[in-house]
């Protein structure tokens, strides 16, 4: 790998934080990042020449935006915790902006037709159109939430998990109290899977929320599960302080008929996993807390290559053979995978 350009947003700055997303056109990629200064929360949506490394700030507010949300049709729907919801073009000029009832939102946002997703004091289906509420649960705040064709799944924080009807957003079930789960995935057409702080994968019925099996025995799980090819993947760590972490682990789950999970590999490192599990070119490609870039067998779990980035890697992002790595001091670097 050799490297062919960095950029840095800026030195001397305290608390950054680079999104776990991105977006990507033809010629640039789009990415947020936060930071703390003069007392004060700031947050930027940036535009970045995938071939220069030139970039633009097309959006900044005084407050904490932490993921690009959604993109579809040339439009960027993202929320940040003053409790918006605010819909851009891709050259930062605003749609609308529409303001939630109290809480703190979730920073995913999801596209369903006409209709977006939100989670804040509860779920929320707004008109992706205006911004304008179309309905609003009250009590379903969460971790996470997903849909399929039908409903819409929230993970609980410290409540229960719901289902609710995604046209009406009528409760349809609720399971459970007291639980945390940091990610709720459809895993087939009749279960969800749901990763636990306390280093669980639950597996429930999509129907009725019954639990059919709990797998437990790995690590605190830092990242958000990836699927494939009926294969998990997902990172951990020692401690919920990822980038603290004495080792972490990648590992890939075979789930079974009966929903148990079997280890296939567990690729020991030297700190927390600090990304999700990406693939490309028949790949695996991750970051850690202490500042490396990993490449990754997928049927083996063999590290091919270990590569030492300037800061913790959050997100990765590429575009024929090259790699975009983000990273928390507002950094990008685009090396080549030759």
């Amino acid at each position: 790998m050799k490297k062919l350009w960095t950029y840095n947003y800026q030195k001397g700055l305290s608390s950054q934080l680079v999104s776990k997303d991105y977006y990507q056109d033809e010629k640039y990629l789009y990415f947020c990042f936060c930071y703390y200064k003069a007392y004060d929360n700031h947050s930027l949506i940036i535009k970045l020449d995938k071939e220069t490394g030139e970039a633009q700030t097309i959006y900044e507010i005084s407050h904490i935006i932490r993921s690009i949300g959604a993109v579809e049709d040339g439009l960027i729907y993202f929320t940040n915790l003053r409790r918006e919801v605010t819909c851009i073009d891709l050259n930062g000029n605003e749609i609308w902006k529409t303001e939630l009832d109290d809480g703190n939102p979730l920073f995913k946002v999801l596209i369903d037709g006409e209709k977006i997703y939100v989670n804040s004091d509860g779920t929320y289906c707004l008109n992706k159109k205006d911004g304008s509420i179309v309905w609003h649960h009250n009590n379903s705040k969460g971790y996470d939430f997903c849909f399929d064709e039908k409903n819409i799944y929230v993970a609980p924080a410290g409540n229960s998990v719901y289902c609710l009807d995604k046209h009406t957003g009528k409760e349809l079930w609720q399971c459970g109290n007291d639980q945390w789960f940091k990610s709720i995935t459809v895993f087939d057409e009749k279960t969800l899977m749901l990763v636990g702080t306390s280093k669980q994968i639950v597996f429930m019925d999509i129907n009725n929320g019954d639990i059919i099996n709990s797998n437990s025995g790995m690590k605190y799980l830092s990242n958000d599960p990836v699927i494939k090819n009926g294969l998990v993947f997902l990172g951990d760590c020692n401690n919920i302080f990822e980038d603290e972490s004495k080792s972490g682990h990648m590992y890939c789950l075979k789930v079974s008929d009966t929903y148990k999970t079997k280890k296939i590999f567990s690729t020991e490192i030297e700190s927390g996993v600090s990304s999700a599990a990406f693939f490309y070119n028949d790949k695996i490609f991750f970051g850690t807390g202490k500042g490396y870039l990993y490449i990754v067998d997928p049927d083996s779990g063999e590290i091919i290559k270990k590569k030492k980035t300037s800061g913790t890697c959050r997100c990765l992002a590429f575009d024929g053979d090259k790699i975009f790595i983000m990273s928390d001091k507002g950094q990008v670097e685009c090396d080549s995978l030759k």
